[in-house]
């Protein structure tokens, strides 16, 4: 379109009126007017967007701190119920010791044996004077008894009361105390005393007790702290913290010890913000306080950093647009400037479709490839160069990315997750969303489909869902482990009795047998106690340099014994270069052994298992172990990870949860 100059007779006095630089003026202020429009409504709808994250961030912190508190208080129950489950089996070791003593002329000389055997701190045989006739702690005998209050107490009971048998405990504890229990035992030697320490029979709480609750969500991706605070100081922590500020020096802490809701708040904490979410809690074992849970708040500020930048972004791509527009609309001397102008903003949009995080394909009318960027090619495996201008329906025959749907008009859009394999052993999960091009007048002139790689959230999803259920096991596990190995130990007790002691007068060698299947059963089921265990808490890995190649062999060597039965080969590759690697030597075998194994399970026969190693450009060392075999069935290997999922009858379903958690303690993935 061409300027239009309306110009007046100097000689009227009239000024000159410029058309075109009028509609500039009015284009350009429409623009401005309507990006000021469509930015007021991007900054609210970020806003809204933040309060929304903001308000599910304290949601997800206060169900925390329920799940805290409730964890906490079973734990403090059930530290007392297994301290008296303690005390109750140090009666049960006295009379079974008083039995013994009472029975046997040797009994005195075996005082130091059962102390060792049954973990107590001494064993004493007290006269009626009060002095030590025989004793575990042998140069103690002849010494007038003394010591701890408790201790004297119980033996007077016995000694003055005339009472057959007397215990003091020291009050229950949530933590691992150095305390003593004592008992008092009337036999016909003298009161036998026996002294333990508390720690010693309820040394569990170390691992499954309040202590490690915090610590094990304290090491949650996203949680900063988790303390537990008294007016005194910190009671409980998660991790070291040099230093907190009092209850009685911040009034929100002041307020929420008074009140019995869960509140929270943004606080800055050793330089960084943080959303604090704080409850009281008040316990007659551990002192009372505040419950103080610390949740990052590094993703959500860089979300929102992230899409300030992207309204700056399409604020000044407005404001280019109007000016262009305005330009373009008023002077056609400048279409070639206008035609540079639109060519930069296509190039623009290219490299924004070329640099996007989600894969973009598009198709014409006609169904052929016209765009296809470089995330596209990484998540399909495909060149871009090869299939460009090729008949979508012949590169997707399957209709991956439902464009064909749009196509032929029986969808107008599509939204879903699919999967999708571009090796047997690569499986991705997918986000597509679909949708058709338009022209002017509505008809159609084509469709574009954005992909979306959901399988790194996917996996973290799992891994959430892994540790939810570790921590479940948790709990079971002390109980399970409890409930089954007191029990076991007394069928031991009872067996190797059993065989020291008595000889049948007939069938002596049958006798024998059943005591052996006897003590082989109790060994197999301490073994699958241990399993259990060593899958619902993490262990104490102790990393070394190893060199991988010798690793490797001596892992080989064991695993042939099984595998050349089988006329199965192993193959090991390291990659040159690649020397030592930090790990733990006898966990990680744990792991190559199991993986192995399940290899050479995989295969009937006749067939070839491969190790190759070889170093990542993050640094990272992979270790691929491969066989010939069939592969996992894609219904199966979701559930491969799953506590006691087996598809072998003589399998128990743990030896892949324990790989998995062995490679998590070093700070892996599989």
């Amino acid at each position: 379109m061409g300027s239009y100059i309306i110009r007046f007779d100097a000689a009227t006095g009239n000024g000159e009126i410029d058309l075109a630089m009028i509609r500039r003026r009015a284009i350009l202020a429409l623009t401005i007017l309507f990006g000021g429009i469509i930015l007021i409504l991007a900054y609210s709808g970020i806003e809204s967007s933040r309060k929304n994250m903001l308000r599910l961030l304290r949601q997800e912190g206060e169900s925390l701190m329920q799940a805290l508190v409730t964890s906490a208080r079973n734990n403090l129950a059930s530290s007392t119920i297994v301290e008296e489950a303690a005390t109750e089996r140090l009666v049960d070791i006295s009379t079974l010791l008083g039995a013994l003593l009472n029975g046997s002329a040797t009994g005195i000389d075996a005082l130091g044996d059962w102390q060792k055997r049954y973990r107590l701190e001494r064993i004493d045989l007290v006269d009626g004077s009060c002095r030590i006739s025989a004793s575990s702690v042998r140069e103690s005998v002849g010494d007038t008894v003394s010591g701890d209050p408790d201790m004297l107490a119980v033996l007077d009971s016995v000694l003055l009361e005339s009472r057959s048998l007397a215990v003091a405990r020291p009050m229950p504890s949530a933590l691992p105390q150095d305390d003593y229990t004592y008992l008092a035992l009337r036999t016909k030697r003298g009161v036998m005393l026996l002294s333990a320490k508390v720690k010693k029979l309820t040394d569990y709480q170390e691992w499954l007790g309040i202590g490690f609750v915090l610590r094990q969500l304290g090491d949650q991706p996203g949680i900063d702290y988790v303390v537990l605070q008294s007016s005194s100081g910190i009671v409980l922590a998660s991790r070291s913290i040099q230093q907190m500020v009092a209850v009685e020096a911040d009034s929100f802490l002041a307020d929420a010890l008074e009140s019995e809701q869960t509140t929270s708040r943004i606080y800055n904490f050793e330089g960084r913000r943080l959303l604090e979410v704080v409850r009281a809690f008040k316990s007659d074992v551990l002192p009372s306080g505040l419950l103080r849970l610390g949740m990052s708040l590094d993703v959500y500020d860089q979300l929102y950093a992230g899409s300030l930048k992207q309204l700056a972004i399409l604020s000044l791509v407005l404001f280019v647009l109007g000016i262009v527009g305005s330009y373009a609309a008023t002077s056609f001397k400048r279409l070639q400037v206008a035609e540079v102008n639109l060519e930069q903003l296509q190039s623009v949009t290219d490299e924004i479709v070329q640099s996007l995080e989600a894969g973009v394909v598009a198709v014409n009318r006609e169904g052929m490839i016209t765009i296809f960027n470089p995330q596209a090619e990484r998540l399909f495996a495909k060149s871009a160069a090869a299939i460009m201008n090729q008949p979508y329906r012949s590169i997707f025959a399957d209709d991956l990315l439902s464009l064909g749907k749009i196509e032929s008009r029986s969808q107008q859009a599509h939204r879903g997750e699919v999967r999708y394999s571009s090796t047997p052993t690569q499986l991705r999960h997918l986000l597509v969303s679909s949708v058709p091009i338009c022209g002017k007048d509505n008809t159609y002139s084509g469709a574009v489909a954005l992909v979306y790689d959901l399988t790194e959230i996917k996996q973290l999803e799992e891994n959430a869902r892994a540790a939810e259920r570790l921590t479940e096991l948790g709990s079971l596990a002390a109980g399970v482990a409890h409930e089954i190995r007191n029990p076991l130990n007394a069928i031991s007790i009872a067996t190797q009795r059993l065989r020291s002691e008595f000889e049948p007068n007939t069938n002596a060698a049958e006798y024998q047998s059943f005591l052996r299947t006897i003590a082989e059963e109790i060994d197999r089921l301490n073994t699958i106690i241990k399993d259990f265990l060593s899958l619902a808490r993490s262990g104490h890995i102790e990393k070394v340099l190893v060199d991988l190649q010798g690793y490797f062999d001596d892992i080989v060597t064991l695993a042939r014994l099984e595998s050349e039965k089988q006329h199965i080969a192993i193959a090991v590759d390291i990659e040159p270069g690649l020397t030592a690697v930090r790990l733990d030597r006898q966990e990680m075998k744990k792991v190559f052994l199991n993986l192995i194994k399940n290899a050479v399970q995989a295969i009937d026969t006749h067939g070839t298992i491969g190790i190759t190693a070889w170093k990542q450009s993050s640094g990272q060392v992979a270790i691929d172990i491969s066989n010939s075999g069939q592969p996992i069935t894609p219904d199966v290997r979701d559930r491969i990870w799953q506590p006691y999922f087996t598809t072998r009858k003589d399998g128990t379903g743990l030896g892949l949860a324990i790989c998995r958690r062995i490679i998590a303690d070093h700070g892996g993935t599989i």
